[in-house]
């Protein structure tokens, strides 16, 4: 009885004395009272080691944490590196052997991120580098000690050296063994004998000078500068190495793969990619500010220090409406624009892009950025069937290329924000022309005819799409991932019907994410959707993508449709070596008309970015170089309290409703039960 009217009691409180205006808020009150960054991910990241990392949803996590020599100023346009964790650039000096001596000299304030594998005792012994039982500890987070230290020139050398551990598994290994003197006879050596410490390995393509001063010999490759404003380059101290290496952390996934340890302006601080991830202010990030610009419309922040942002949220959101419902509700501070929402967010008057007067209205700010970026669908070019071992294979590709519409396929899921691609290099990269690709479009830019495409089928032998050892249509495997959703199944029926126009069936192989990569790793997929975001503003980062030496079976690279080609090579490798001019641009032109020939990618599209900001995020400047650039935003976490409580205003009279129902049921039950009790029959006392 008391049960019951307590649950009355606590039913009657909740609708009268809760904050009615924000029964809906996802996060912890501190969290939205701090000056906190609210964001999502879709899909859950596989590597966080720095050698190893190289895909979009990781770099956003990576690239706040570890921090290599060099990066993009934030509001430099053209693009231009300057030094992060070096004093200046590159001191470049052209060696007698023919290689190039890049000398670097690192700044004297980095210090690690608290990490244990720092700690020492009185007698300078390691606290945590014996560890026998974890106990409750889940995390690096949960040792009692937390530590730093001072980086120094030996921790980039050993983050180089990594590149070339057969265990790390470095996905840019095969490119930078041709071009990192030394690095292919590490590897060798590592493989020859395994076991040892990564420092007790011989090394001639990378060297300390001093604590604050180390070289790298490179052979003649002008694009490396680029690469040394990646992650894979960023220190790596032997103590985090030795710390994650003990068999009871490895045995829990407490690794470097998953905890990063890092001297940026943010460390880990809660990972569990099921739900949420966040991101902390490292209380040992050095004195950094916000930088300078003539003229530029962030004048007010010129010198104030960063980061500005305290924490990051990063909330999985597997499905793009839920994101977008929150964003609107005020609980995302960013947003990209998805096809589902682009009708709500954006309003065309005669082509241009305005903002929706619903999105004018809250404030909300649009920018538009023509990213250098390619979406390409792949073959997987060690397949019997669409592959090069089939002499008639190429012949197939041309045909499955012209009957993907992908001006149609930009129109329907894209809204339009994107132009069909014609080759590997993007609008905005050197190199870049605006001609059609012969292949799949005439002169005049028009796409080819199902005629064409038919034509090309039979030449490959499968006419009328028919393959002759079953007698029925050929089937291709459509390999992806991400198809729960609404929005992916539209996009998997609509290419489904477009391979059906030339005869042939395509069989959707859906998975999860990491089962997608490991099928892409290994070489099984057949045909896949890829796309490649630009590292740095140069052909070449797009031309590498098809290098065999990179193939993603073979060599863990970057080369998803495993091309081979020794005559692309060839011209790949002449092409890195030159500057931009009239030689180079004859043999991108070359190279390219190489590709569109073999036809390892169905060229899909360039993609407009477009970009949705709340009223109170302030320094915002679309970067698509860098990733680090949460560092310069800042918030008005009081602003968006304020319009969040507007705009999530609980609807009183239905909860006053069901306050009542609930209250009127719970009465009810109570004279029920006082009835029950009224009419029990009196029991007979025996005395004993």
């Amino acid at each position: 009885m008391k049960r019951m009217k307590k649950g009355i009691l606590l039913t009657l409180l909740l609708f009268c004395g809760c904050d009615a205006e924000q029964l809906n808020n996802p996060y912890p009150p501190k969290a939205v009272q701090k000056n906190t960054y609210f964001t999502s991910f879709s899909e859950r990241p596989k590597h966080l080691d720095p050698a190893r990392s190289y895909s979009s949803n990781e770099w956003a996590i990576t690239n706040l944490i570890y921090e290599p020599p060099y990066q993009y100023h934030y509001l430099k346009r053209p693009y231009e590196l300057e030094p992060l964790t070096a004093s200046q650039m590159p001191k470049v000096k052209r060696q007698k052997n023919g290689s190039t001596a890049y000398t670097i000299n690192i700044r004297s304030d980095l210090y690690t991120q608290p990490h244990p594998a720092f700690c020492q005792n009185m007698q300078g012994e390691y606290l945590y580098h014996h560890i026998e039982d974890l106990e409750d500890i889940e995390s690096p987070l949960g040792f009692t000690e937390q530590c730093s230290r001072k980086i120094n020139a030996g921790d980039f050398v050993r983050a180089i050296k990594r590149l070339a551990d057969p265990t790390v598994q470095s996905p840019i290994f095969g490119l930078m063994s041709e071009y990192i003197q030394g690095l292919g006879e590490l590897r060798a050596e590592m493989m020859q004998n395994p076991g040892k410490g990564i420092d007790e390995y011989s090394f001639s393509g990378a060297y300390p000078n001093s604590d604050t001063s180390y070289t790298i010999l490179v052979k003649d490759y002008p694009q490396f500068k680029y690469w040394l404003a990646m992650p894979f380059f960023a220190p790596i101290p032997e103590e985090v190495l030795s710390f994650y290496n003990q068999p009871v952390l490895r045995d829990v996934n407490i690794s470097l793969d998953w905890w990063p340890v890092g001297t940026g302006p943010y460390y880990m601080t809660y990972n569990n990619p099921s739900h949420k991830i966040v991101l902390s202010k490292n209380p040992n990030y050095r004195l950094d500010v916000f930088p300078e610009e003539t003229g530029n419309e962030f004048s007010e922040y010129a010198g104030e220090p960063i980061p500005i942002v305290d924490e990051i949220y990063m909330t999985l959101e597997k499905e793009s409406i839920p994101r977008w419902q929150k964003f609107q509700q005020g609980y995302y501070d960013m947003s990209g624009v998805s096809s589902d929402s682009f009708d709500q967010a954006i309003s065309l008057d005669q082509g241009s892009a305005n903002l929706s007067d619903q999105m004018q209205e809250k404030g909300i700010s649009l920018h538009v950025d023509d990213k250098p970026s390619i979406f390409y669908w792949g073959f997987n070019l060690l397949d019997p069937v669409v592959g090069q071992a089939n002499p008639n294979g190429k012949f197939l590709r041309q045909a499955i290329s012209i009957a993907i519409d992908v001006e149609e396929y930009i129109s329907i899921f894209l809204n339009g924000r994107g132009t069909v691609a014609n080759g590997p290099i993007p609008p905005g990269i050197f190199g870049y022309e605006p001609t059609p690709n012969l292949v799949t479009h005439t002169v005049d830019g028009k796409r080819r005819t199902i005629n064409d495409a038919e034509d090309l089928l039979e030449k490959a032998g499968y006419k009328g799409g028919i393959d002759p050892k079953t007698g029925k249509p050929l089937i291709i495997y459509y390999d992806t991932v991400g198809g729960g959703t609404p929005e992916a199944r539209s996009q998997f029926a609509w290419m489904t019907k477009q391979f059906s126009k030339i005869g042939l069936q395509l069989i959707v192989r859906d998975t999860q994410y990491n089962r997608f990569q490991d099928k892409m790793k290994n070489g099984s997929a057949q045909f896949f959707g890829w796309g490649w975001n630009a590292d740095y503003p140069d052909p070449e980062n797009f031309l590498f993508l098809l290098v065999s030496t990179n193939a993603k079976a073979r060599f863990e690279g970057e080369n998803a449709a495993n091309y081979q080609s020794g005559q692309f090579d060839r011209l790949h490798a002449k092409i890195a070596q030159l500057e931009d001019g009239a030689e180079r641009t004859r043999r991108i032109h070359e190279i390219v008309e190489l590709l569109q020939n073999d036809a390892p990618w169905v060229w899909g599209y360039y993609p407009t970015d477009y970009v949705l900001k709340h009223t109170w995020v302030g320094a915002y400047k679309p970067h698509s170089m860098s990733r680090n650039t949460i560092k310069y935003l800042k918030i008005d976490p009081k602003k968006r309290m304020v319009l969040q409580k507007q705009w999530n205003k609980a609807n009183v009279t239905v909860m006053s409703m069901v306050g009542l129902i609930v209250s009127m049921v719970g009465l009810l039950s109570f004279l029920i039960y006082l009835r029950r009790q009224r009419r029990k029959p009196k029991r007979n006392l025996i005395n004993a």
